[in-house]
């Protein structure tokens, strides 16, 4: 008597799960839980992209105008640089990988397509640039308030080689903290997804790869390198820039006093302290969004360890499809910022895609 075809479906989905860890899924509730939401796919699949188009442009723009005006070499922007190189890298990296992942899979959070080496690849590729970029905001705002703050002592300290000096150690330091985050993310365990028989499900992946840590400490340090050094930044930028903000306005006081104009190089100062500020505010409240639902995470996962993926999936990963979208958006907006605020890089920029040699 041959077998029917409910018992073909069991036995040869047994066989092939054979050895792994099986994910059930019985109930429309847990299947949506699971799946990537509608609004998540138009953030993955369409305004991201369009923010890679943006932000390649702009920070590629920044890159050739500094490099082709001379007067564009300066201390501050050879910073900026280093920031547009990590806004490069991160929305380049991050973006593909969303966009591969919500292509490849329905299923939110799911890392079959990608390899181990892959996968370790993008996460440490991913954290570099963005704990360097944090690193290089910090940079910047103590240097600008230093040299508004204290000029002359400024000008005896600064240099080519300084900066080199300093940017090599923020990129560097990034690199260790990086490494040191991925035992958190480092073990990718493959679950066989028990699907509803259903028409529907038909083409649903039998395999779901997720990652894991090694260790519980492992899980804890990661967590809290890639969330706490933010806040640890957030909080001296915050206090340098309302510092920078009064300098501003207390030498634009004496001024007004002693009926004193400022000259063209102390104007160009302070629209690029100004532009910095603005810079270094956006920055914290773009990416913000997606720190604190980690940092909420991080909380979450210490009080109740034994969270299950679908109600993590859920509550935190989900809800950081908007929040990511800030954090890009602000990866591809710095250089339009530059150009709106101060006028100097708008001139740059023309200058440097001018048909003729520019000639400084």
């Amino acid at each position: 008597m041959s077998p029917n075809a409910s018992d073909i479906v069991v036995r040869t989905y047994e066989e092939e799960c054979l050895g792994f860890f099986v994910h059930r899924t019985t109930t429309d509730e847990e299947i949506t839980l699971l799946l990537t939401r509608k609004y998540e796919k138009v953030i993955y699949l369409y305004l991201l992209p369009t923010l890679l188009a943006i932000g390649l442009t702009g920070n590629m723009a920044l890159v050739f105008a500094v490099l082709r005006v001379r007067r564009m070499r300066t201390v501050i922007n050879f910073y900026l640089v280093n920031l547009a190189v990590a806004d490069i890298c991160y929305l380049l990296t991050g973006v593909i990988e969303k966009l591969v992942r919500t292509i490849e899979s329905p299923v939110n959070g799911d890392n079959s397509m990608f390899s181990h080496g892959v996968w370790v690849i993008v996460n440490l590729l991913l954290d570099t640039v963005f704990l360097a970029s944090v690193l290089l905001v910090t940079l910047v705002t103590v240097d600008k308030l230093y040299a508004i703050r204290s000029p002359l002592k400024y000008r005896r300290v600064t240099g080519r080689n300084r900066a080199i000096k300093l940017v090599t150690f923020c990129w560097c330091l990034a690199v260790a903290l990086a490494a040191a985050r991925l035992p958190g993310v480092w073990n990718l365990d493959t679950y066989c997804a028990a699907w509803p028989n259903d028409a529907q499900y038909t083409d649903f992946p039998r395999y779901l790869v997720f990652y894991s840590p090694v260790s519980a400490i492992a899980d804890w340090i990661a967590f809290c390198i890639g969330t706490i050094p933010f806040f640890l930044a957030m909080i001296p930028n915050t206090v340098m820039y309302i510092m920078i903000v009064r300098t501003l306005h207390a030498r634009v006081a004496v001024n007004k006093r002693m009926n004193r104009s400022n000259d063209d190089s102390e104007h160009t100062r302070n629209q690029i302290s100004r532009m910095l500020v603005i810079n270094g505010t956006l920055f914290f409240l773009l990416v913000g969004p997606t720190q604190v639902m980690n940092l909420v995470k991080l909380i979450v996962r210490l009080k109740f360890p034994q969270l299950s993926h679908s109600l993590e999936v859920a509550v935190f990963v989900t809800p950081l499809a908007p929040c990511h979208m800030l954090q890009y958006m602000n990866s591809a907006i710095n250089p339009l910022v530059y150009s709106v605020v101060n006028p100097a890089y708008r001139t740059a920029f023309r200058e440097a895609f001018a048909w003729d040699r520019v000639k400084n």
